[in-house]
């Protein structure tokens, strides 16, 4: 019979408020601890998929550069280079100036007129 008022003690000291209040305080502590070690997660996932389209990026680049230094490594890269950069011609070649037809050039009028008679053209509305 002791026994079993014992047990009783017992369960009413571990269902009693403090104790019950202690355990959901730590049960929120545990959750809250949880919950921010899965949105770390998220943040680092988020940062490896960035970290490594900047390494695809990058390889690109190499890639494309390596191609441009390899062109530049032949006398004729060297030259096309040259060729663009200074706009220089060798001995022998010519260069070609193309003109779009399209676009005229049109000198204005009134820049040569007094500003009284732009004044008195623009009131009367004649051009």
């Amino acid at each position: 019979m002791k026994e079993l008022q014992q047990r009783q003690k017992l369960k009413r000291r571990i269902y009693s408020t403090p104790v019950l209040i202690a355990l959901a305080c730590l049960v929120v502590i545990f959750a809250r601890g949880t919950y921010q070690v899965f949105q770390k997660r998220g943040e680092s996932v988020d940062h490896v998929s960035s970290l490594e389209q900047k390494v695809r990026d990058l390889e690109e680049k190499e890639r494309r550069l390596s191609s441009g230094i390899a062109a530049l490594n032949t006398p004729e890269g060297i030259e096309r280079e040259v060729k663009e950069k200074f706009n220089v011609s060798k001995e022998g070649e010519y260069v070609v100036i193309l003109v779009d037809q399209n676009t005229s050039t049109t000198t204005d009028d009134r820049e040569g007129t007094p500003w009284y008679k732009r004044l008195w053209n623009a009131i009367i509305d004649r051009n």
